[in-house]
This record gives C-alpha cells, sequence and structure tokens, in this order.
C-alpha cells in the first residue's frame, strides 16, 4: 500500500506544519515517487546528481532518491545588518540605524545547494577551478560548485570617525567625511575583503591616509578658506582617488562629501580667549553699569528737582489762571445779567408789538368784513339796477322797433313817392343832363329829409327812456347822421 512521506527517512518534510513532501511507495528495486508542485527531488543516477520536478516518476536501481527540497521554503535562512545614517548627523556622535534584513536562503541536498537570493542581493559560488561567480535571484550550485555567501548590492551612506591629522603649520585638526556607495561586483570584494566584513571599513582606512597627505599641505587659512567655499576644491582632489580605490574593492562610490574640518587645540584656545574676553568685557559692562547707575542717580536727582521747578512754575501758573478765571466768571456772570435785562426788555417789547399786530389784524379784518359788506350791498345794486335796465332797455327797444318800423314804413312810401317821382325826373333827365349837379343836389336833398325823419323818432325814443343801452346798430346810424351833418 501506499504511504506518505512523512514516514520516509529519505524525504525531508515540515514537521511543524505536517504538510508532506509527497508519496512514495517501494516494490522491490522500484519505487514509486510522487511530487506536488514547488517540490523538486534530488536522485544518483551513476556516478552523476540530477533534479527532477513536480509529478510521477518510476526509479529502479542503481537510481537513488536522495531526498526532497521545498523550493518556496529553503531550510538555511541567511539574515544581513544594514548600517546606515539618519537625517540627525553632527560633529560628535553617529547617529547610525542598524536594520536586520533577509539576504537569502539555501538548502544542501547530496551534491546540490539550492539557492535564492532575495531583493538588493547576490549570490556568491566558487567554482571547481576556485574562480567565483555571482547570480540574482534563484540558482542551483552543482558538482563541484561551493556556496560562499549573499552580498549585499544596495546602496548606503555613512560618516567616517574623526580623523585626527596635523596641518602644515603643525596644528592639530580632525576631518569627517561622508561617502555614499554600493557593491557593484561582489565577487572582487569577496577576493579582496581580506578580514574586513564591510567594505566601508577598507575605504575608510585607505580615506584616512589619503587625507593626512592631503591636510599635510595644507594650512589652518587655507583650510577655512575652503570650508567657506564649501570644500569644493578639496572634494575635486580626493574623490578621484577614493572612486579607483572603491573599483578595486568592487564598489562603486555615489557620493562624496566633506562633513566637516575642526582644529581642536586652536578652538579651545580661542574658547579660552573668548572667555577672557568675556570676562573682561564683563568687567567693563560692569563698570560701565556702575557709572550708568550714578548717572542714572544724577538723573534722578536733577529730574526731581527739575520737578519740583515746574511743579512750582504749574501752581504759580495755576493761581494767575483761577484769578483770570474768577475775573472771566464775574465779566461772564455780569455779561449774561445783562444779556438777560436786554432779552426781558426785548420779550416785552416784542409781546407789545405782537399786541399792537393782534389788534391791527382784527381791524384789518374788520376793514375787510365791512368791505365786503359794501361789496356785496353794491352788487346787490348793482344786480337790481342792471334788473331795471334791462327791463327799460326791452321796453325801449320795443318802443324803438315800433318807432323804427313806422319810420321805415313812412320811408317806403316816401321812397316810393321818390320813385314814382324819380320816374318822372327821369322823363326829364334829359332836361338836367346840362347840369348834372343839380340832380345830385335833389338826391341829398330827399336822404337828409329820410334821415331827419328817423332822428327824430329815435330822439323820441330817448327823452321817453332816460338811461337805457343804445344798441350798436343804433349808435351806428347816430355817428353817420353826425358825420352827415358836419358834411
Amino acid at each position: 500500500p501506499a504511504t506518505t512521506l512523512h514516514t520516509t527517512k529519505d524525504i525531508d518534510i515540515d514537521t511543524k506544519s505536517g504538510k508532506t513532501a509527497g508519496t512514495l511507495l517501494k516494490w522491490k528495486d522500484i519505487s514509486y515517487v510522487g511530487l506536488p508542485e514547488n517540490h523538486v527531488a534530488v536522485i544518483q543516477v551513476g556516478p552523476a546528481q540530477h533534479c527532477i520536478g513536480s509529478g510521477r516518476y518510476l526509479l529502479r536501481r542503481p537510481v537513488t532518491l536522495y531526498g526532497v527540497v521545498d523550493v518556496q521554503k529553503l531550510q538555511n535562512r541567511v539574515t544581513a545588518i544594514g548600517i546606515d545614517e539618519g537625517a540627525n548627523q553632527n560633529d560628535e556622535k553617529d547617529v547610525q540605524r542598524k536594520v536586520t534584513m533577509k539576504a537569502g536562503e539555501f538548502q544542501k541536498c547530496g551534491s546540490l545547494t539550492f539557492i535564492r537570493a532575495q531583493p538588493g542581493f547576490a549570490a556568491v559560488v566558487q567554482d571547481p577551478d576556485g574562480s567565483l561567480s555571482d547570480s540574482v535571484g534563484f540558482t542551483v550550485a552543482r558538482g563541484g560548485q561551493v556556496f560562499k555567501s549573499f552580498v549585499d548590492l544596495q546602496h548606503y551612506a555613512r560618516t567616517t570617525r574623526p580623523f585626527h591629522l596635523e596641518s602644515k603649520d603643525r596644528q592639530e585638526l580632525l576631518v569627517r567625511v561622508q561617502i555614499r556607495w554600493c557593491i557593484v561586483k561582489p565577487t572582487i570584494w569577496l577576493e579582496r575583503k581580506g578580514a574586513y566584513t564591510d567594505i566601508f571599513d577598507a575605504i575608510e582606512e585607505i580615506m584616512q591616509s589619503l587625507l593626512r597627505d592631503y591636510m599635510a599641505r595644507h594650512t589652518y587659512d587655507e583650510c577655512r578658506q575652503q570650508q567657506a567655499e564649501g570644500y569644493e576644491k578639496f572634494e575635486k582632489l580626493i574623490r578621484p582617488v577614493c572612486e579607483h580605490e572603491m573599483s578595486n574593492l568592487g564598489g562603486k562610490l555615489l557620493g562624496f562629501e566633506v562633513r566637516s574640518i575642526r582644529f581642536p587645540l586652536l578652538e579651545k584656545r580661542n574658547t579660552i580667549r573668548a572667555q577672557k574676553e568675556a570676562i573682561m568685557k564683563e568687567k567693563q559692562l560692569e563698570e560701565e553699569r556702575s557709572l550708568d547707575i550714578e548717572n542714572e542717580e544724577r538723573k534722578r536727582e536733577q529730574a526731581r528737582f527739575d520737578d519740583l521747578h515746574a511743579h512750582a512754575l504749574r501752581r504759580e501758573k495755576h493761581l494767575v489762571k483761577m484769578a483770570e478765571l474768577t475775573a472771566e466768571q464775574n465779566m461772564q456772570r455780569q455779561r449774561e445779567a445783562a444779556k438777560l435785562k436786554y432779552a426781558t426788555a426785548r420779550s416785552e417789547t416784542k409781546q407789545a408789538q405782537v399786541r399792537l399786530e393782534a389788534k391791527l389784524r382784527q381791524v384789518k379784518l374788520e376793514q375787510e368784513v365791512e368791505k365786503t359788506r359794501a361789496i356785496a350791498e353794491a352788487e346787490r345794486l348793482i344786480s337790481v339796477t342792471k334788473a331795471k335796465c334791462n327791463q327799460n332797455l326791452a321796453i325801449v327797444q320795443a318802443n324803438a322797433d315800433a318807432m323804427v318800423a313806422e319810420a321805415e314804413a313812412k320811408a317806403a312810401a316816401i321812397i316810393k313817392q321818390a320813385e314814382a317821382q324819380a320816374k318822372a325826373a327821369t322823363l326829364i333827365g334829359s332836361a338836367y343832363k346840362a347840369n348834372p349837379q343839380f340832380l345830385k343836389f335833389k338826391m341829398s336833398e330827399i336822404k337828409a329829409d329820410v334821415l331827419k325823419m328817423r332822428a327824430e323818432a329815435l330822439a323820441k325814443g330817448l327823452a321817453a327812456n332816460q338811461g337805457v343801452m343804445v344798441p350798436k346798430h343804433l349808435q351806428e346810424e347816430i355817428s353817420q347822421m353826425d358825420s352827415d351833418s358836419l358834411l
């Protein structure tokens, strides 16, 4: 019957989770092997060992099964410690942070070594001829190959320890440099690292010797000048040499920066001198302070005297002002009393004037009333007179019309008579042709007789009705009779 591989000595399992690496069935010299996904088995075929993947296999001697490997979970895990610097750096103490990272994992089964390097790391393997080779990701070392270690390929930045050096003018100085690097050739680093475990430790010793030679050629003033310029000239000279040394160790220099150049003895001397100067300045300031206090006392005394003098002057001015104010108030009271008398007299005068004006308005109102009454009476009389006149005028008009009608009838008779006479005159007209003025004279006499008769009738009517209004057409006739009489 088939048995699970957890009872098989030749196949590895995960005892913690109880997972099996596959199934195994043995019968005489034949073995049936079933491998799940992500598992490989190492078998011996003659003098060589081989790797088979997931699946089902029939193995027969002399083929030997060495074991099964889970490629997703290799047994031996390797960690690395990364040292980096934070943002809070100073010249006295390093502020470093250590981070534990997974470098990779490996597992040996038979003569094969399964290796998986984590991102940012490379696996270095030594070949049978002694040469080294590197790879990233998953790889298998077989035969005479030997797995050496995992190499960190990530970027780092660190600051060196303070280097105690001497300048050209024999002054002690401390120099610190920050470098940024990464390893690009892990095989070269393993070949040349020697006793060092970190490439930074190896380059730090080289950096100290380079800085010792460089600083021995510069004085204190030149170093201060370089500090004012940002150490640009200094970095340009040192960086190429540092890049070459880093390349020889299998790394690459990404950045180079001088963090600080200090002169501790000179700074200490300057500090002592500054302290002495501060003490002297403090004494001087104390003396000046005492003088200032005396001057302030004098000023206060003078100010007190000036204040008393000013107070006396103000008091005298106040008394004078109060006297002036009292006189002014008396004058003001007198003026106000005079104004009150004047206002009282003016008020009485105005009241009398108002009474007179009221009486005058009353008189005028009475006159207006009388006038209105007189006008109303006159209008009444006028209307009565006008009514009588209209009545008389109607009577006169009627009489005048009757007389005019009578006069017109008489005139018509006379005209007829005149026409008869004219006809008669026509007969004798030829007799008057010789004297035409005589004919006009006769016509004027006839017209004058007619007008005379009308005027007599009108005079009788006016004499009977005196004060009557004469109509317009009668006035025109009267004016015509006056002009004819004048003629």
